[in-house]
């Protein structure tokens, strides 16, 4: 649309001459409407003239009363906000962005067109520029300490965040960034130096303390008030709440949120905003909340060893004085481990003191405790080493309390594995049976591949290769392949294993049921269920033979074994007695929280899909998708992704096929070019392809699809079956069972 802008007449300025009556405030507010109208391309014909005429608010809100009378195609409630104009408009810079709001636009519409006669007042769509964001104090940051002059070591950490986050004309989404690591680390340090180095980009810069739900809401309320939004005293918390993010999903100002210390992503939802105008920090210790809500994370490590000593020693304005100094500032970082909080609470220690590296070394190895217990508080942090640890083993789970209590009484790095996870340690405390879980590290961290390189170079380099050690490697690495759906490289693997421990243990041992288990299991992924079924009988009578309620893996697989031989009530029973020798019920497995959980309900919902309890089947598979996620993010790994699909699946057998498309979209975009995630997406797009031909899709996007499945199997490693264009072909690139 050509744009026509009216001039005003002859010796005024813009539409008022020197004698006018009209404020300058409300003179410059007119002059920003119609700067404003002509941006958005209105043309001169549809502007009344006789706005320059209006001589202040009351006269304005007068028009806007009587122009909207009758007109039915606005907002009903537009009229009962008038009262609340006038106070605003002198002091507002965009009175039309207010006006249009109003109008019972909610903020999307930008401006109200004023036209000559009362039966044409409209308001455009394509406006952005006068949403309300203006009617807030700006600029306005909340930053809890200045720039940290001593911040040494991050810059590649910060260009990472400034190359994420900064705002360009490209970026038309909300762009979230997830810092996490250790207590101490300098998670809230990265994103303050960040926050501290980009005030002229952003007009709002908010850091919010988000531990606890309390702290989160007074700081958002705090941040109300200094916006303008509220009035101290004047409203409660969530009032506050509810007003920045009103304001934050309506502006068109860039903004940054920093959300620090996170430890329940789910607090954030009352605040999260909509507008594609933000960046958003969140700092947590834990990966799985930092992966929930943010779209790209860093993992922050401690120093390594060589930019720990130039942080160290950049910190105490200390240069080693010669060899022994020098050796002892190496050996001080490595005793502190590279960890930020500790250099920096260390080098005040130093330089108050004014130690050499080689007299502080001698005290701190005597008297370590004492030192961090002395050192104050450092004036950029909030917590001291001692604070910040004892606040992270509080939050330590049962399990790895446990653990570490069992620890203390050894030094760590002398502790051979084998004595927690070789069951020749008889270690009978039912407290510590999780130890003997060989799955734990491999399933909770979901990197495969990068398992089964660290286990083949230790097989290779050991020089025990019949040993404990040895048998527990290749049946580790037997699992390892299993993840990987390369059930004959795992058989291979647990033979080796199990002609150790046979020679070890004898044939007929505890140890050897252990790995007769997972012979049977990597039997039953490669579809011999009769080769399966013997190893675990041969297992179930060595556990008879010795302890019976240690057969609770047996049972498991044997469910599992039972369902993939067709016999869905066997392998009810099989599972439902494996859940009795660990003191639970069928009810408490079903509504339980703990993710190691999901794979037994995901056995029983798979069971009872084969049983055609389609329902019970569906709501259990979305309960393991939504614990999954809970451990490995939105956008989590494979287990995730075999849990979305088998929902699909489900939703296809009882016909709901636009939903199972649905999910298996959300598998594909999930995998990106993930190595480990290849298999789940060659099979999403294959299925892909199953459903839309059966909704009735075109022939060229079904073959389009198929084709892109093919493409994706090619890059595949490892793969064990032909590459048939077979629906049984695709289900076997992915594990017949991901526990």
């Amino acid at each position: 649309m050509a744009v026509e802008f009216p001039t005003p007449g002859p010796g005024a300025k813009r539409g008022m001459g020197p004698t006018s009556p009209i404020s300058p405030l409300w003179q410059a507010a007119i002059e920003k409407y119609y700067i404003e109208l002509e941006r958005g391309g209105i043309k001169a014909s549809l502007i009344d003239p006789d706005l320059w005429k209006t001589q202040g608010p009351d006269e304005l809100i007068a028009q806007i009363e009587a122009l909207g009378k009758g007109q039915t195609t606005q907002s009903a409630t537009w009229t009962q906000s008038l009262g609340q104009l006038r106070p605003v408009l002198l002091g507002l810079d965009d009175f039309a962005a207010l006006a249009s709001w109003l109008m019972g636009v909610n903020g999307e519409v930008a401006a109200v067109l004023w036209v000559r006669n009362s039966e044409t007042l409209a308001a455009p769509q394509e406006m952005p520029g006068l949403r309300i964001s203006d009617g807030a104090k700006l600029p306005c940051f909340t930053i809890p300490y200045g720039l940290n002059l001593r911040f040494f070591g991050r810059e590649i950490e910060l260009n990472t965040l400034r190359e994420f986050l900064e705002p360009r004309p490209d970026r038309k989404s909300l762009r979230a960034a997830g810092i996490y690591g250790l207590g101490g680390v300098g998670k809230s340090q990265l994103a303050l130096h960040y926050a501290n180095t980009s005030m002229e980009i952003y007009d709002v810069i908010a850091w919010i303390p988000s531990e606890t739900q309390i702290k989160l809401v007074q700081a958002l309320s705090s941040l109300a008030n200094k916006l303008g939004l509220t009035e101290e005293g004047s409203e409660d918390d969530y009032q506050g709440v509810q007003k920045v993010r009103d304001w934050l999903n309506t502006s068109i100002k860039p903004f940054l949120l920093i959300f620090d210390n996170v430890e329940d992503i789910d607090i954030l939802d009352q605040i999260w905003p909509a507008s594609d105008k933000g960046s958003i920090i969140i700092t947590t210790r834990s990966p799985s909340q930092a992966t929930k809500r943010a779209s790209n994370t860093l993992a922050l490590q401690s120093f390594s060893p060589e930019t720990g000593k130039a942080v160290l020693e950049s910190l105490t304005s200390l240069k080693p004085a010669d060899k022994d100094d020098e050796a002892a500032v190496q050996e001080v970082c490595q005793l502190l481990g590279g960890l930020p909080l500790a250099m920096v609470q260390i080098s005040d220690f130093i330089r108050d003191r004014g130690y050499s590296y080689t007299e502080f070394l001698r005290i701190y190895k005597k008297s370590a405790e004492k030192i961090f217990a002395k050192s104050e508080k450092p004036v950029e942090y909030d917590d001291t080493v001692f604070t910040t640890w004892n606040i992270s083993l509080q939050k330590l789970s049962k399990e790895a309390t446990k653990l570490q209590n069992l620890l203390v009484f050894f030094d760590p790095d002398l502790i051979p594995e084998r004595l927690i996870t070789n069951t020749r340690a008889e270690i009978g405390d039912p407290s510590l049976e999780f130890l003997f879980d060989e799955f734990e590290y491999l399933w909770e961290k979901e990197q495969p591949a990068l398992a089964k390189s660290f286990f083949e170079f230790g097989l290779s380099i050991d020089e025990d290769v019949s040993g404990p050690i040895a048998a527990q490697a290749h049946r580790l690495l037997g699992h390892v392949f299993l993840d990987l759906a390369q059930p004959h490289a795992a058989l291979a693997a647990y033979k080796k294993a199990l002609e150790l421990r046979e020679k070890l243990d004898g044939v007929d041992s505890p140890p050897v049921a252990d790995v007769c288990d997972s012979v049977a299991c990597s039997y039953t992924e490669a579809g011999d269920v009769e080769q399966a079924f013997e190893y675990l009988e041969r297992a179930t009578a060595i556990h008879n033979a010795h302890d019976p309620s240690k057969m609770m893996r047996t049972l498991a697989i044997r469910a599992m074994t039972c369902l993939r031989a067709g016999q869905p009530e066997d392998a009810l029973a099989a599972i439902r007695e494996c859940w009795r020798l660990q003191g639970m019920t069928q009810k408490e497995i079903e509504t339980s929280t703990y993710p190691k959980h999901s794979g037994d309900i995901m056995l029983l919902a798979r069971i009872f899909w084969l049983q055609g309890n389609k329902a019970e089947a569906q709501e259990l598979v979305s309960r393991t998708v939504a614990m999954r996620r809970g451990t490995f993010g939105e956008n989590g790994g494979p287990r995730v992704a075999d849990s979305l699909f088998t929902l699909a699946r489900i939703l296809e057998d009882v016909g709901e096929l636009v939903l199972a498309a649905k999910l298996l979209r959300q598998v594909i975009e999930m995998s990106g070019d993930a190595p480990g995630m290849k298999p789940h997406k060659a099979r999403a797009f294959w299925h892909s392809a199953n459903i839309e031909a059966k909704i009735g899709g075109e022939e060229v996007k079904v073959a389009e699809l198929r084709e892109k499945a093919r493409a994706v199997r090619q890059t595949i490693e490892g793969r064990e079956w032909p590459d048939d264009d077979t629906d049984a072909a695709f289900m076997k690139l992915v594990s017949w069972m991901l526990w």
